[in-house]
């Protein structure tokens, strides 16, 4: 089991974090229908977004695990918000 996570793994996971939590926010803001499906496939897509900048523009180094980072990043916030639309 790894004792620390990757710097790089962590920033994405933070990164994208915050990109998916103020999507949201304005999603909620502006009153778009269905807030967290439309900030976890926004947060998802810059994700995506990164990585093929990276690897396109030879300025990083892309890897498939900084994505994977970045995507659980993007879920681990709306997790209480999903699991209270169950609970109510």
């Amino acid at each position: 089991m790894m004792k620390y996570i990757d710097h790089d793994k962590g920033t994405h996971f933070v990164y994208n974090q915050v990109v998916a939590v103020v999507a949201y926010l304005l999603l909620i803001l502006f009153q778009i229908p269905n807030p967290v499906l439309v900030a976890i496939a926004f947060g998802l897509a810059v994700g995506v977004s990164v990585e093929l900048y990276q690897y396109k523009t030879k300025t990083g180094v892309p890897d498939v695990w900084d994505w994977v980072w970045g995507g659980a990043g993007v879920l681990v916030p709306f997790i209480p918000i999903t699991a209270q639309g169950f609970l109510v």
